[in-house]
């Protein structure tokens, strides 16, 4: 067994682990490679002592090219897609599922998770595992589907 790196807290943990023994992060297993994604908070809804991200989030700020922020607080999401349901429907070509990704936060903290879209979903080029939320922290860069992709950016506003 090879050891891994965490993505998060950079601790070396065993290949054979489910998450990191440092920080918590799951290593969950993508096309048969090993990926740590951002740990999900304690059954409290406090960061994990430990936790690298700090206090949950406030806010999200979404940010495109195109068109203006859009803010989501504790309590909202988004969906992204085709369907008729996203606020950004006109934004997406075929590439994009209609029900491709959703946004939105929570209290214990900023997520994304990609609805088992057809050509997935990606945070800062690490592409998501479907319909797995996705702890988002500090400034991201979002992609979504492929020739071209949808991209955005996100910004997390901790309390």
């Amino acid at each position: 067994m090879a050891d891994l790196t965490c993505r998060i807290c950079k601790a070396v943990t065993s290949e054979s682990e489910a998450a990191c023994l440092n920080c918590g992060a799951p290593l969950p297993r993508v096309s048969g490679s090993p990926v740590a994604l951002a740990p999900l908070p304690s059954s409290s809804g406090e960061p994990s002592p430990g936790d690298p991200f700090g206090e949950p989030a406030l806010s999200l700020v979404v940010n495109f090219s195109d068109r203006s922020p859009l803010e989501l607080t504790k309590g909202e999401r988004i969906l992204i897609g085709r369907h008729d349901d996203s606020p950004l429907r006109s934004s997406c070509g075929d590439n994009i599922s209609r029900r491709h990704a959703e946004l939105y936060v929570t209290d214990h903290g900023a997520f994304i998770e990609d609805l088992g879209s057809t050509n997935g979903t990606a945070v800062d080029g690490l592409r998501l595992p479907p319909n797995e939320p996705f702890r988002l922290a500090g400034s991201a860069c979002v992609s979504l589907g492929n020739s071209p992709p949808l991209v955005f950016q996100v910004e997390v506003q901790a309390g």
